[in-house]
């Protein structure tokens, strides 16, 4: 089925980061709304990745899917002015939050990228709140929750989180209930500097991490069987665009990884286990991504044309 669009650049504002729930049946859609850039701005000087990241005045919206149609986006309530990069698992979202300063201008004695958690039955009602102990805790300059991935293990939403301290950067689980902090995995390192994680639980209750390496090709793979002590990290050898992938898990696990080197030829979904192509999604644009189930139909929105689009894969041919 190819892809069809779900929001698109509108009054200035392009839209990013992707992030679905899961509850009822129904589909929810959190995702940035980003105002376009003051020119004179001098993003880099306050640690921004890019001139349209925090501390660039974006917001977050909702949209929710009934199986055939969206419903309009709506301003998230409850969070602070500045915000954006969701993550969510269950009843639990992460976010962060700046209007001074972004992820690599972030230090641990100054100004911050803010750490927020929010959690509540009804995404429009939720509780918010910053997370300072994670900073505290970790004695990180920056930290920030992969937007996108998330796991629920068992009723706990387990949230990765890149931790920076100067130049070195890991990776913890941060396992989260009701808002609040219960546990933190070890450190994931590995020979060469981690980012964006995407995490899953398997088929056979195996937490899975997949790391990417920071402004190069390949990924690291590590595994638990609690979410706290993960194995030695080993080397994947995938190409990376830039940008986070994503896992999907029903009678297998799949990987949703964008093609390397150029962002026009959509995107493969890999069978984990031997990381072979086992679908390509409709070619064009693809950015970052997050999936969902629904019935037998695999969900796929990601970033397209300074917008946001979905594309729907029946599971049942994904079996070879």
């Amino acid at each position: 089925m190819s892809a069809t669009p779900i929001l698109r650049p509108s009054g200035g504002l392009t839209f990013r980061i992707p992030s679905l729930i899961t509850t009822g049946g129904e589909l929810t859609l959190l995702c940035d709304a980003r105002p376009g850039a003051d020119p004179t701005m001098d993003w880099q000087s306050i640690g921004g990745a890019m001139a349209e990241d925090l501390p660039n005045p974006n917001y977050l919206v909702l949209l929710r899917f009934d199986g055939e149609t969206w419903s309009k986006p709506v301003r998230l309530p409850g969070t602070p002015r500045v915000c954006g990069d969701a993550a969510s698992a269950g009843e639990e979202l992460a976010y962060a939050a700046s209007d001074q300063i972004g992820y690599f201008g972030s230090t641990l004695n100054g100004p911050r990228l803010e750490a927020w958690l929010a959690w509540g039955s009804d995404p429009m009602n939720l509780t918010h709140r910053r997370a300072d102990e994670l900073y505290e805790e970790l004695r990180a300059d920056a930290i920030f929750a992969t937007s996108g991935s998330a796991q629920m293990l068992d009723d706990v939403a387990a949230f990765p989180y890149v931790v920076r301290r100067g130049e070195s950067t890991e990776i913890r689980l941060v396992h989260v209930r009701a808002g609040q902090i219960e546990a933190m995995s070890q450190a994931i390192t590995a020979p060469a500097p981690l980012d964006e994680t995407a995490v899953c639980l398997t088929q056979t209750g195996t937490v899975l991490l997949s790391s990417r390496i920071q402004g190069h090709g390949g990924r690291f793979e590590a595994e638990s069987s609690d979410g706290i002590t993960f194995t030695e990290p080993r080397h994947i050898d995938l190409p990376d665009p830039g940008c986070n992938a994503c896992f999907a898990v029903s009678s297998d696990t799949y990987f949703i990884h964008p093609h390397a080197h150029s962002r026009d030829n959509g995107a493969i979904l890999r069978r984990r286990r031997d990381y072979e192509t086992v679908h390509r999604l409709s070619p064009g644009e693809f950015g970052y991504s997050d999936a969902a189930w629904l019935g037998h139909d695999l969900i796929v929105v990601f970033e397209r044309e300074g917008g946001l689009w979905m594309e729907r894969v029946d599971a049942r041919k994904l079996v070879v």
